[in-house]
């Protein structure tokens, strides 16, 4: 459960960035994350964003049955520039916590090379060779490339475009693809409501820095991330079909305005 989690926040976090494109204002979004049907989580996703830079942050805390079993508990956060109106991250770092082990996760891009490196780690190039990290994004950068591919495909009016769009994710220790398939208008029940949705398939490609245990799974889960129709494609939810149980992460609230969200609810 702790490695879908995984999975699915990075998808969650390519998504997240397409509110706050409408709004071009500090966004905060809360989701909630479910196991088989039972509370796994509570998420937190922001986005601080100016015409030149932005930052982006990520909060995950544990509850229910995986709070007693795993004390699971993440955060992450990415700080970039934009060039030529795309995002360029300079610098991302990560740390989860089981219990009372934690784990670290950072790197730094540098701008000349166009590589993304892990500061005083002579072992990189090893696990990770350079030319799988040229020009690389981190997962919370991601979801704005994901806001230029649905600014695209609204503008053409086309969905089919986002059809075999690919990611090329980095998170400090592992090199995936995250790619996109064939988009399509769905009606959607949503905590209780029915929503008229562009759902978009996601599929994971592992590139590097995966064990062969880590690597099954991860190519094995389906997505679908849910959009919602309006001018501000809302991520609703995303949900991953596993051979175990499904589990699903969808919005619960939010807010417009700088942290801590005093602003205009969502």
């Amino acid at each position: 459960m702790r490695k879908l989690l995984v999975i699915l926040c990075a998808a969650l976090a390519v998504a997240q960035a397409a509110y706050a494109a409408e709004t071009n204002q500090n966004v905060t979004l809360k989701y909630a994350a479910y196991w088989g049907g039972l509370p796994a989580g509570d998420i937190v996703l922001s986005l601080q964003e100016s015409a030149k830079t932005y930052r982006s942050n990520f909060t995950l805390e544990s509850k229910g049955l995986l709070k007693n079993l795993m004390r699971l508990r993440a955060q992450a956060s990415s700080d970039g520039v934009f060039k030529n109106k795309a995002p360029q991250a300079l610098a991302y770092q990560a740390s989860a916590s089981r219990r009372k082990r934690e784990k670290k996760y950072f790197w730094n891009f540098d701008p000349k090379a166009k590589i993304a490196k892990i500061p005083g780690d002579r072992h990189e190039d090893a696990r990770i060779p350079q030319a799988l990290r040229r020009d690389v994004i981190d997962p919370l950068s991601a979801m704005l490339k994901m806001r230029g591919f649905l600014r695209e495909a609204a503008a053409k009016k086309d969905l089919h475009s986002l059809e075999n769009k690919v990611l090329a994710l980095y998170d400090g220790k592992r090199r995936f693809n995250l790619n996109l398939g064939k988009a399509t208008e769905v009606s959607e029940k949503i905590d209780g409501r029915e929503v008229d949705a562009i759902s978009v398939p996601l599929s994971i490609e592992t590139v590097a820095g995966f064990d062969a245990d880590d690597a099954e799974l991860w190519r094995n889960v389906a997505l679908h991330a849910l959009f919602s129709k309006d001018r501000s494609h809302v991520p609703l939810k995303i949900v991953a079909t596993t051979p175990i149980a499904p589990a699903v992460i969808y919005l619960k609230g939010g807010c417009i305005g700088d942290p801590p969200c005093a602003g205009k609810s969502l």
